[in-house]
């Protein structure tokens, strides 16, 4: 993942851009059962997902993102993961609809937003001076 200028960016840059990425995805879960339709069921969850750790039982390290931000993530995570798991692989969008899940992990991810815009957006461009401390697990 390179710059304009064709320079590779920075661990510490691709992880500002990675917590963009994440403030995204929960703005979307937010909106609850509208976040289901345009984007069907399957890639409700898949887009989320996209964004954790490949072994999904790692917790996410991003040294752009605060404790609280870490914390506020691993909340929709497992609200996700319960979701994920209690319905079916081919859940159908009126079955996830009925699930009742996207109502209940609105809530969640809209204070997860709350807490990642207390700090606003990483810049995509130019590194931030701030270092987040990692999460304490």
């Amino acid at each position: 993942m390179g710059d304009m200028s064709g320079e590779r960016a920075s661990p510490r840059l691709i992880d500002q851009r990675h917590r963009n990425l994440i403030i995204d995805q929960l703005e979307t879960l937010a909106d609850g059962d509208a976040a289901v339709r345009p984007q069907g069921a399957t890639e409700y969850f898949n887009a989320f997902f996209s964004l954790c750790p490949i072994d999904e039982s790692d917790p996410l390290i991003n040294m752009a993102m605060t404790e609280a931000e870490h914390a506020a993530w691993d909340s929709v995570f497992r609200l996700m993961d319960q979701a994920a798991n209690a319905t079916s692989s081919r859940v159908t969008d009126e079955e996830l609809l009925t699930s009742g899940w996207p109502r209940r992990i609105a809530s969640v991810a809209a204070e997860a937003v709350r807490v990642f815009l207390e700090r606003g957006r990483s810049s995509e461009e130019i590194e931030e001076a701030e270092l987040a401390a990692p999460p304490s697990h």
